[in-house]
């Protein structure tokens, strides 16, 4: 595991049980692991990439559950949405600090959050990521995956 990928797991996890409230293991691979929701936010400042975030349906809900405080049983997809977005700017903040550089400030995006066609999805599942960091996680026992791309 790289210094990059470490880092990154300390912070994802500590971000996951403290915010999200959700326990967490890392995971290798997933298997058959198909996410309904596929994020991303871009970041420029001494380096410029995208993170990604991968997860179920089953781990957005208790994600907006925990982080939106919005009740199950008044859950919508909007709120889903929201917290995913809302997770990858917290979670793309800490790390592009924590990797990059802590002294100099950084431009997110908005995070951009969509549903997963699962046709596209199974055809592209197994597309190179040399050159990105990849982390996999089981969170409260579903998984989700983050990718940081950096560009030259």
């Amino acid at each position: 595991m790289s210094l990059n990928q470490l880092t990154m797991t300390d912070v994802i996890s500590d971000i996951i049980e403290t915010l999200a409230m959700m326990t967490v293991e890392p995971a290798e691979k997933f298997g058959e692991f198909t996410p309904d929701f596929i994020g991303h936010i871009d970041f420029d400042g001494s380096v410029t990439g995208r993170l990604f975030l991968e997860c179920t349906d089953e781990f957005a809900s208790i994600l907006a559950e925990n982080l939106l405080g919005i009740d199950i049983d008044g859950l919508e997809e909007a709120h889903k949405w929201d917290a995913i977005g809302e997770f990858l700017n917290i979670i793309c903040g800490n790390i592009v600090t924590e990797i990059f550089d802590n002294e100099k400030s950084f431009t997110l995006s908005s995070p951009q959050v969509n549903f997963v066609e699962k046709e596209t999805w199974q055809a592209n599942k197994d597309s190179n990521t040399d050159g990105q960091e990849v982390i996999t996680f089981l969170a409260d026992g579903f998984p989700i995956r983050f990718v940081l791309k950096v560009n030259n």
